[in-house]
């Protein structure tokens, strides 16, 4: 693994231990899933963030980003 993937996967795993439920640590924790490559995990949290911002087009993009490495 390259430095900078160890880097991402090092800050992906901390902003997963954050305990917060704001809108903007969750959407950071979906990222952070998806990172690391946990997508169903990942869309699960984005599914639960979209309802309060749904024309939120980061959180859609990521979504899809999500959904589109599963395959889908």
């Amino acid at each position: 693994m390259h430095a900078i993937g160890c880097i991402c996967s090092y800050k992906a795993i901390c902003i997963i231990e954050i305990k917060t439920n704001t809108t903007n640590n969750l959407t950071n924790k979906g990222i952070a899933l998806l990172i690391i490559g946990k997508y169903n995990e990942a869309i699960r949290l984005f599914d639960k963030v979209l309802p309060t911002n749904p024309s939120d087009p980061k959180i859609m993009t990521d979504k899809g980003k999500a959904l589109d490495d599963l395959g889908m």
